[in-house]
């Protein structure tokens, strides 16, 4: 290729690229809506600087390592047209996604959702309809086209010199970096909250830091909780738990155990309507009205649930392949298992966390629909109960998904209408009417609790229900806007409709009871080691939780992951949320922010729990 050619290639190309920023900009301006600027001009002019140099360098390094090589290997003008026109295309279309599924969960497109797409477990934890797909392909065909069209237009202007002012552009891109560069280092370290809040929003927006160098400088901020340094929480080891468990009585008979969890199960759809198997069996049971998961997610609330521990640590029991002293428990005093779960227990990684070391666990379900596994495990334990000859307890859990996934047998009855045939995610908004998506979920909880009630009344016939106890719970709630803050679903915050869970007991010897006061999963194990195994330990030995029972309830809870988790204050109904770069939200129980700092003593005990169980 001439070099006169390649030049023409470089600077057309760089226009070219130029342009896509500015399309990806319109994109971006989606995020616009969750950024709460409040008519602070120099935030207004931060977060324009910080949008456009963003974009354009994001824009910038795919033209430099996607188009700049091939210039060298394609010289059919058409050819490298069509390419440009292709890369551009997925790019944009990969950056929309990302606003629709920032809307829903508010995170974006990371590395949980790749190892969903490409770890085998997306087809079996997703559903999407034909239409969808259809409608995705159409998008982009005729992004395609348009941006093929926009490549050639380009070209000839850049031939024919019409194009000018490359030089002071790429100045110009220079100085607003810098200058959104600058002023983060400057915002972090004084704690400008609309700043640091606005540069939250972006996919791989990342501008700098440098609390501690401007700290020694004389730039402080007032508040010194306003800011969470994560990095504190690196490169720790494990100590846990932090003595050995002590029990007394080990010869005493003790009670097989069951957890029956559905996954996204509302609070609100407890009721007799909705789920009557289940409410029927609670009626003369232990029921639990303020019951919160760890998390507002299935990784964190099942890690919760086990290890009785916010799952900022998974990493940590991850790689250390550190089983929950709970079923170190379970072996000790020999108890079998029946575990059944709908979705594989290793996406996540349950296989190597809550089950690490357990030989026989079935890790994947067959079936090609969510229900047709839920059906599946609901029969593979009614016939691990009908066979089971041991003789030992058992230890019993039943992970039900259908509810997660929005979908039932079409023959099977649909009680709560109108209901949506096909789910489509894209209608929903702050202002959409909720109810036919509703129905839809509605009639899945349904349909797992028929599931359920053929498990209780097994249990029933074979009377293990007087020497067993059963906890019917799930992972993590779902929204439905009822903050109306266009949340739905699942982990995007942490307001009672995302945190609240159903929590029944059978509990053969205690007698019925309605509790009214707060508790969690972090206090499943504890009661269960207390009261089942007579454990002398301290539950603060070895997890986050006190007795189910106890009458005296938390000031505080702390849910999430290390990248997003709250501490919230139930002494004053604050939900104070900690991003992945620190910064810290602070709202009422309806996530309507607040213009307060956090309360820097609770943050502070906040931050010392959860280091305990690291080593200093």
């Amino acid at each position: 290729m001439p070099v006169a050619e390649r030049k023409l290639n470089l600077k057309a190309g760089a226009w070219y690229f130029l342009s896509i920023a500015i399309l990806a900009i319109c994109i971006a301006s989606r995020y616009f809506k969750y950024m709460q600027i409040d008519g602070d001009w120099l935030t207004v002019i931060y977060l324009f600087a910080a949008t456009v140099s963003h974009f354009v360098l994001l824009s910038m390094i795919v033209y430099a390592v996607l188009f700049i090589p091939l210039i060298f290997f394609i010289r059919n003008k058409n050819i490298l047209h069509w390419y440009v026109a292709l890369i551009s295309t997925l790019t944009l279309l990969l950056l929309l996604l990302d606003t629709y599924v920032f809307d829903l969960y508010r995170f974006h497109i990371n590395e949980f959702v790749l190892n969903l797409v490409f770890g085998g477990a997306f087809s079996e934890i997703f559903v999407l309809d034909t239409i969808l797909y259809i409608k995705a392909i159409t998008a982009f065909i005729v992004t395609l086209m348009l941006l093929y069209l926009l490549a050639r237009f380009i070209w000839r202007k850049t031939e024919k010199g019409v194009l000018r002012n490359g030089k002071v552009i790429a100045y110009l891109m220079v100085a607003l970096f810098l200058f959104t560069q600058f002023t983060h280092v400057w915002a972090s370290a004084v704690s400008y909250r609309t700043i640091q809040q606005s540069s939250l929003y972006y996919p791989l927006f990342f501008p700098l830091k440098a609390n501690k160098l401007l700290a020694k400088m004389g730039v402080k901020s007032n508040d010194r909780y306003k800011d969470i340094n994560m990095d504190e929480f690196d490169n720790n080891t494990l100590h846990y738990p932090l003595t050995k468990l002590e029990f007394q009585n080990t010869d005493s008979v003790h009670l097989n155990i069951l957890w029956i969890l559905i996954d996204a199960w509302q609070y609100e759809t407890f009721t007799k309507e909705i789920s009557p198997n289940i409410y029927s069996f609670a009626q003369d049971k232990i029921t639990f009205d303020r019951h919160y998961s760890g998390s507002n997610g299935t990784r964190g609330g099942i890690f919760s649930l086990f290890y009785s521990l916010p799952s900022l640590y998974w990493n940590d029991f991850l790689y250390s392949r550190t089983a929950p002293v709970f079923m170190d428990v379970l072996k000790k005093f020999k108890y079998t298992h029946a575990i059944y779960a709908s979705a594989p227990l290793t996406s996540p990684e349950f296989d190597k966390t809550v089950f690490a070391g357990m030989k026989d666990v079935r890790l994947k379900t067959p079936g090609n629909k969510f229900y047709e596994r839920d059906i599946q495990i609901t029969k593979d334990f009614c016939n691990w109960i009908d066979t089971s000859t041991t003789g030992n307890p058992f230890f019993g859990f039943l992970f039900y998904d259908t509810p997660h996934n929005y979908n039932i047998p079409p023959q099977f009855p649909h009680p709560f209408k109108p209901y949506w045939d096909v789910i489509d995610f894209s209608k929903l908004s702050n202002d959409c009417d909720p109810t036919e998506f509703y129905n839809s979920y509605k009639n899945t909880v349904w349909f797992t609790d028929s599931l359920i009630g053929q498990v209780l009344d097994m249990l029933k016939e074979k009377n293990l229900t007087e020497n067993t106890v059963i906890i019917i719970s799930s992972d993590h709630g779902q929204e439905f806007n009822e903050n109306k803050k266009n949340y739905w679903g699942h982990t995007s915050n942490f307001s009672k409709y995302q945190l609240q869970v159903p929590f029944i007991i059978s509990w053969p010897g205690k007698q019925p009871a309605h509790i009214k006061k707060f508790t969690s999963h972090y206090d499943v194990v504890p009661t269960l080691l207390h009261d089942i195994f007579h454990c002398t330990t301290s539950s603060d030995k070895f997890s986050f939780g006190t007795d189910l029972f106890d009458t005296v309830p938390p000031k505080s809870f702390i849910a999430g992951s290390r990248e997003h988790f709250a501490v919230i204050d139930l002494e004053n109904n604050r939900i104070n949320t900690v991003f992945f770069n620190g910064t810290i939200s602070v709202t009422d129980m309806q996530l309507n922010e607040l213009r307060e700092k956090p309360k820097g003593q609770l943050m502070n005990n906040a931050l010392l729990e959860l280091k305990k169980f690291y080593r200093n």
